[in-house]
């Protein structure tokens, strides 16, 4: 959802005579850019589900015929615990990527509030690019300090 009204406001902002918004080149090139690195996470994160299962995975799939005890059992954990790491690495990209991609996201609508003239509607445009500038910085606030946190517990 948040790729279509990337895409979508894109759409206005390039069918739109250029008069309209005040930096219609920069506010396409932040949209789309927006809506590029939220479908890479979409993409990112199908593949990285690909590598995510548990031991109680491989013990319900092969059930009784496999004991907890044999080499098979033993090699098919190891094999788990590779996937797990490689489930890690593409999930990891996934969340920057959605964190980058809402944060472009906020940036490009504040980009289209910016009204190109004056005019009864200028204040409450201004205003609505303050408010959606606000959340986006608290937004990339909140995620630094987020990663700053798992890797301080690392």
């Amino acid at each position: 959802m948040l790729t279509a009204a990337a895409l979508a406001l894109a759409g206005v902002v390039a069918g739109a005579a250029p008069e309209l918004f005040l930096w219609p080149g920069p506010t396409l090139l932040v949209l789309v850019a927006a809506s590029l690195t939220l479908v890479a996470s979409i993409q990112l994160h199908y593949h990285a589900r690909h590598y995510y299962y548990t031991t109680a995975d491989i013990q319900a799939w092969y059930g009784p015929d496999v004991s907890t005890e044999s080499e098979e059992y033993l090699d098919l954990c190891a094999a788990q615990r590779l996937d797990l790491d490689e489930w890690r690495r593409y999930i990891r990209w996934a969340i920057v990527c959605f964190n980058a991609g809402t944060s472009l996201l906020g940036l490009g609508v504040s980009l289209a509030l910016a009204p190109a003239n004056g005019g009864p509607q200028a204040v409450w445009r201004w205003v609505a690019l303050a408010m959606v500038l606000a959340c986006t910085v608290a937004d990339i606030l909140w995620i630094t300090y987020l990663y700053r946190e798992r890797n301080r517990q690392r």
